[in-house]
């Protein structure tokens, strides 16, 4: 059994070195496993001092392939790329709206991505939590 891993391994770094792969173009472990990736429920949303109601029917979806969307009722609102800064601190979402290509980054904290931006007057908040 000890012969088998021994031989899995070794095939499978002649296979890295001869596709021409090397460990510093294949990112940190975070960045491959994707620990993040899976679905948020929106538990709390507001705008100013106002409570906005069924924030639960909003799902943010972060995919494996690095590609996000957001859902309401099951119909899709946005999607896009997001990606997380090597501390697992921050998210950044790029998406295209009305013609525009845009950026925003959001603190990850204790497994809730937590949305904070000016809108219209008001701070929009929003806190996804994992499912």
């Amino acid at each position: 059994m000890r012969k088998r891993i021994c031989l899995f391994f070794t095939l499978v770094c002649l296979c890295a070195c001869a596709c021409g792969c090397d460990a510093a173009s294949m990112g940190t472990l975070s960045e491959f496993s994707r620990p993040y990736a899976g679905e948020y429920v929106c538990t709390r949303l507001s705008w100013g001092a106002r409570e906005l109601p069924d924030a639960e029917m909003l799902v943010l979806t972060l995919r494996q392939d690095g590609r996000f969307s957001l859902t309401r009722d099951g119909a899709e609102q946005a999607e896009g790329r997001y990606r997380v800064d090597a501390a697992g601190e921050h998210i950044t979402f790029d998406a295209e709206a009305f013609g525009r290509r845009g950026s925003m980054t959001f603190p990850l904290q204790a497994g809730a991505v937590l949305v904070r931006f000016p809108l219209h007057g008001g701070l929009l908040l929003a806190m996804f939590e994992r499912k």
